[in-house]
């Protein structure tokens, strides 16, 4: 009788328990914290980039077609201001004139981004591509471009081993609109070069390697090197990756291009399938997805031209409500919260309501490092530049770019 009750007991047990270790482990709550982190270039416009732990931001200082004395490098150490603790104007532990790099002033642009484990940031200067430590900013590598190389690059980023390093922009002539895109390993020269790739935003990471379309009505798959490529027919565009069913999602924001999910075990292999998303009955394209695969938002065409994103149930295939006007809402790194496009805003797809809004960043007294109390000031044009630049690997923090200035803002969970 006794061993039956145990039975029992356990098996009320089990059918209590959460159904997946992501729920498990999901905090009940979060909210902003109050330490909030003000960072100023030098001149310029303001571009960085969080170090997968949250501890650094690296940034630059930049203008379009320029580089002057006051451009720099720099790194700052979050760990200086406590999460709960007062707003705080923070100055850089390190940082670097460009002209440490190259002495003249032409076409320049500051892109940089960090490697995955934090330890190497990248950083293109005309010509050049150099690979600077994390967070001494001491020297690792140099490179000098081909020819061919962007003149104005749009993006640049690593592999998700951190193996590979892709350079993607337009050419010196500005009505060459083709993107050439460069795969380099640190340590070795460059390696391949895949040039003619119209539009550059759609260069993002798939499986091990890239994806990417163009204006043919095609799109490609590559592995990391770009050594082997396929070409597939093409309605739409590229529209995200699902890593649940580790399929591609090809469409458009429009009715009548299909949403098709192409899988196969191999980059040459993919097969398109128009009946995984058919639920949504062309009510947009799926755009994202949670970390824990539980929900992903869905960009449609909103008034006019702005898109707009709705937040979707994939279990109970259930439209929950809005996520995002203009701009697309971005996951934290933790259970299913996600920041709105403009980063003001702390939501979770079970909220139809905020968890948490920043407070108007113009009234925020930031205390600097000399004890005085500062104020943001923004002009009218950076009003539209707000957005998210980027997203600490671990969700604990990200950096919110307001133009000439950002703003470190720490999640709490609870």
């Amino acid at each position: 009788m006794y061993r039956w009750l145990l039975i029992t007991l356990i098996l009320l047990t089990l059918i209590a328990m959460p159904a997946t270790s992501a729920a498990q482990s999901a905090p009940a709550t979060a909210h902003f914290g109050t330490g909030i982190i003000l960072l100023e270039s030098k001149a310029g416009w303001f571009s960085g980039k969080l170090s997968p732990d949250g501890r650094y931001v690296v940034g630059t200082s930049w203008y379009a077609n320029s580089v002057r004395a006051d451009n720099h490098l720099s790194v700052w150490d979050l760990a200086q201001v406590a999460a709960d603790g007062p707003p705080r104007a923070l100055d850089p532990v390190v940082s670097r004139p460009f002209s440490d790099f190259m002495s003249d002033e032409s076409s320049v642009y500051g892109w940089l981004a960090l490697s995955p484990d934090g330890t190497l940031v990248a950083i293109v200067l005309k010509n050049k591509l150099y690979l600077l430590d994390v967070p001494a900013l001491t020297m690792h590598a140099t490179y000098t471009l081909s020819p061919e190389a962007p003149a104005r690059p749009g993006h640049l980023g690593w592999s998700a081993d951190g193996s590979v390093l892709s350079i993607a922009g337009y050419g010196s002539n500005e009505n060459d609109y083709d993107t050439h895109v460069i795969i380099i390993e640190p340590g070795l020269d460059v390696v391949n070069e895949f040039d003619t790739v119209p539009n550059i935003e759609t260069l993002r990471p798939f499986r091990d390697g890239w994806a990417f379309y163009d204006t043919n009505e095609t799109f490609t798959t590559c592995t990391a090197r770009l050594d082997a490529c396929t070409t597939y027919p093409l309605r739409g565009y590229i529209a995200g990756y699902d890593p649940i069913n580790d399929v591609l999602i090809t469409g458009s924001r429009h009715r009548y291009d299909p949403i098709l999910a192409w899988a196969g075990p191999d980059f040459d292999s993919l097969t398109p399938d128009a009946t995984l998303y058919a639920y949504l009955g062309g009510f947009g394209l799926p755009d994202s997805f949670s970390p824990t695969g539980r929900y992903y938002t869905v960009c449609w065409q909103g008034t006019g031209y702005y898109p707009g994103w709705v937040l979707w149930d994939i279990e109970q295939h259930r439209l929950l409500h809005s996520a995002g006007f203009i701009r697309a809402p971005m996951w934290l790194g933790m259970g299913d919260y996600f920041l709105h496009g403009k980063g003001m805003n702390l939501g979770h797809p079970t909220q139809a309501e905020w968890l948490d809004t920043l407070p108007e960043i113009v009234s925020i007294p930031f205390v600097s490092e000399t004890g005085e109390t500062v104020y943001v000031e923004l002009w009218q044009m950076y009003h539209e530049l707000v957005g998210i630049y980027d997203i600490s690997a671990d969700g604990t923090h990200y950096l919110l770019g307001l133009g000439n200035v950002a703003l470190v803002v720490p999640v709490i969970y609870e």
